[in-house]
C-alpha cells in the first residue's frame, strides 16, 4: 500500500509507476478533504456576498439524500428520531 499524502516528503508518483513499482493500493488521503475544503470556502465567500451557490454547482437534491443516506430505502421510519428540546 502506498499512502499518497499530498504535500509531505515523499514524491507523489502517478498511479501506473506507483503499480509498475509493486503497489496494489494508494490511498490519497488529503485529495478529497482538500478540494471539499475549497469549494466550501468558496460557497462560503458567495453566501457572506448574498451569494447562495449556483443550482448548476450542486448536485440534485435525490443524490444529496442518497449520499447522506437519507432515502426511504437507507432510513426506515423507525430510525428517523425526534429530539425534546425541553430536557
Amino acid at each position: 500500500m502506498a499512502n499518497n499524502l499530498e504535500g509531505g516528503r515523499t514524491p507523489q508518483l502517478p498511479p501506473a509507476e506507483l503499480q509498475r513499482l509493486g503497489f496494489q493500493l494508494v490511498a490519497y488521503p488529503l485529495s478529497l478533504l482538500g478540494v471539499s475544503l475549497q469549494a466550501m470556502r468558496a460557497a462560503l465567500a458567495g453566501i457572506a456576498d448574498g451569494h447562495a451557490p449556483a443550482a448548476s454547482a450542486l448536485p440534485s437534491f435525490q443524490v444529496r439524500l442518497a449520499v447522506l443516506m437519507f432515502t426511504s430505502s437507507s432510513m426506515p421510519a423507525q430510525r428517523v428520531f425526534v429530539l425534546d428540546r425541553a430536557e
